[in-house]
This record gives structure tokens, C-alpha cells and sequence, in this order.
């Protein structure tokens, strides 16, 4: 993308080729772009949105987001919250793979 249509504002937002829609699970709403998740959400970053989107188990201020058919598959309140337990299940494995890692002993 060019410069001057990054500049212009021509790219930005909705209108930019390579924004995606996104979901936060929590809430059931979906946002056209990142940018306007951060904003109507009180984020302080899109990066942090960003990064939750690469790893499930991760947030940004509190929520977690989903991306493409994700969205459609998570269409109900029940899908949504099934979706959370199996996260938190992944996380909890995760930090006990991590305590039980002779290589993390006594690091704090």
C-alpha cells in the first residue's frame, strides 16, 4: 500500500484491502475492523487485539477475538461460551506444562 493513500486516509479502517472482520467472544459484537475494537472498547492498542487474534489463549483488555469463520461458528451465546472453556483449559494445560518444565524451575 502506498504512502500517500496510507496518508490520505483512503486505507484506513473499512476501507483498507486488508481489513478483516472481528468478534469479540465475550460480548457476541462484531467489528469491521481492528482499529474500531480498540476504540469502542477502551483498548489502549490494536497490537494487543492483534495478538490475541495469533493465540487463542490470549487477551486484550479482557476479551478474546476471533477472526473469519470463527465468526459464524461461534454465532450463538452457548457456542460462545463453550469456546471460553476450552481456551481456559488450554491455558491451565499450558501453565501446567510450563511449572512442570525442569527449565522454568525457579525462575520467577
Amino acid at each position: 500500500m502506498s504512502r500517500k493513500r496510507i496518508e490520505s486516509g483512503i486505507a484506513k479502517g473499512a476501507k483498507n484491502p486488508r481489513a478483516k472482520r472481528i468478534m469479540c467472544v465475550e460480548t457476541g459484537v462484531i467489528f469491521e475492523y481492528q482499529q474500531e475494537a480498540s476504540d469502542l472498547l477502551g483498548l489502549r492498542s490494536m497490537a494487543s487485539i492483534n495478538h490475541a487474534l495469533k493465540q487463542r489463549r490470549f487477551v486484550a483488555g479482557g476479551y478474546h477475538f476471533v477472526t473469519g469463520d470463527d465468526i459464524e461458528r461461534l454465532d450463538t451465546e452457548e457456542k460462545r461460551k463453550q469456546y471460553l472453556i476450552e481456551v481456559e483449559e488450554e491455558s491451565r494445560l499450558a501453565r501446567q506444562r510450563a511449572l512442570n518444565n525442569p527449565e522454568y524451575q525457579g525462575k520467577s
